[in-house]
């Protein structure tokens, strides 16, 4: 494998980590509001513009 090989799997392998763990961070398994893994906005603190 030459060098434009093993650069091109370094890219897939950072996009796949990429793509991971914005997948992680939009489905929260240990949500505790819902249970269900889904992101809950925070309830709103003083007046609401």
């Amino acid at each position: 494998m030459d060098r434009t090989g093993i650069a091109f799997t370094a890219l897939l392998i950072a996009l796949a980590a990429l793509v991971v763990s914005v997948l992680l961070i939009e489905v929260d398994p240990r949500s505790p509001e819902t249970g269900d893994g889904a992101i809950v906005p925070a309830p709103a603190v003083g007046p609401v513009e």
